[in-house]
């Protein structure tokens, strides 16, 4: 095994499922917890969570996982909950080396080198592109998807799944309110248990409970979808055609990184997800987060997370499992700074948890 450069994992918030990984099942964690490493054999690349389990991706492409897994969401063959992390075989990847990864609700996909997609967890809403949910409403170990096209990033909402193929098309499985949006557009066909949708070259998604935010080639972002808290936005969202970097969503809520690295965010604030002070329940102009200098963001169902360039972390909106990690159960409107012990080199957050990797 090589040297790997000395990081500690932390991680807080919602640990019922044992989805922390620090050896224990426990309600809430509302400060950051050490996570023991030993179980990594390169650095950590990429951090995702699900409603109550995680994965962990390395540099060498291997994947890792914990918490919750009574739909197979883990991937190791079983429905046993493990509170540690542990090594999906690379054999269950058809031993190719995974580039990206991502968490449902209770399901999970991963995206290999060469482009092909692999996906595991509940079928139960056909979220995994098998039609027939009742012979297989869920998959203990992952399974290649087979598409025409390379696959470039895949995201999951609530019940459901997208991916972002080579050339722009997307294809969409399961079931949600913005599925039902996107039938009655043109330049939409079937494709086994998927949705394709193409004609707009997509470069970036994100997807919520019933929405769907995309990036296309020109710049603009466009939303679909169900609207009952503005997570469509205005028509401010143009604005932001050649600035944004990166799209993010959580249940009723998104938010896009510009290259000057600012963060503006819209849709439903009950619980300061937008990261400002609830006036109604919800915000239809992109609102711009009251920190500086961001890196990378991330969204949970109701929550969020952000690393500055300096590498210091910040959280914000519901708070309910200890969320934001401030030692609090309160919600929070506004970004505080996490208490950590060195500077962020990788984040992820699941639906009501965060995870951060110091150096």
């Amino acid at each position: 095994m090589t040297n790997i450069p000395k990081i500690s994992l932390f991680a807080w918030g919602a640990n019922s499922h044992g989805q922390l990984a620090i050896g224990v099942e426990s309600e809430m964690e509302v400060l950051p917890v050490e996570v023991d490493t030993s179980f990594l054999e390169a650095e950590i690349l990429q951090i995702s969570g699900g409603g109550g389990h995680t994965l962990i991706l390395d540099t060498a492409g291997r994947v890792y996982s914990c918490g919750w897994n009574s739909r197979g969401q883990l991937g190791i063959g079983n429905q046993e909950n493990t509170s540690r992390f542990v090594k999906i075989p690379q054999s269950s990847f058809l031993g190719k080396r995974i580039r990206s990864i991502a968490c449902g609700w209770d399901n999970s996909g991963a995206v290999t080198e060469d482009g092909e997609l692999f996906v595991w967890g509940s079928n139960k809403f056909g979220q995994l592109g098998m039609q027939d949910t009742g012979s297989v409403s869920q998959l203990d170990i992952p399974q290649k998807v087979c598409l025409p096209d390379r696959v470039l990033a895949v995201d999951f909402g609530l019940r459901h799944l997208c991916i972002l193929a080579e050339g722009g098309t997307i294809y969409f499985a399961g079931k949600s309110k913005c599925l039902t949006a996107i039938e009655d557009k043109s330049c939409v066909q079937k494709f086994g248990g998927f949705l394709s949708f193409s004609g707009e070259k997509i470069v970036k998604i994100a997807t919520g409970q019933h929405h769907f935010v995309y990036q296309i080639h020109s710049g603009e972002i466009n939303t679909v979808g169900d609207n009952k808290f503005n997570q469509l936005a205005d028509d401010s969202l143009k604005n932001f055609a050649s600035e944004t970097v990166d799209l993010k969503s959580g249940w009723t809520h998104s938010g896009l990184l510009t290259k000057s690295g600012k963060v503006f965010l819209w849709g439903r604030n009950v619980y300061g997800q937008i990261g400002q002070i609830p006036e109604g329940q919800s915000v239809a102009t992109p609102t711009e987060l009251d920190i500086c200098d961001v890196r990378e963001f991330h969204l949970g169902s109701e929550h969020g997370l952000c690393v500055s360039m300096a590498g210091d972390v910040f959280t914000w909106g519901w708070n309910e499992h200890g969320n934001c990690g401030n030692g609090s159960t309160k919600d929070v409107f506004k970004p505080q700074k996490v208490n950590l012990p060195g500077k962020c080199a990788v984040a992820g957050v699941g639906a009501g948890f965060c995870f951060t990797a110091v150096r």
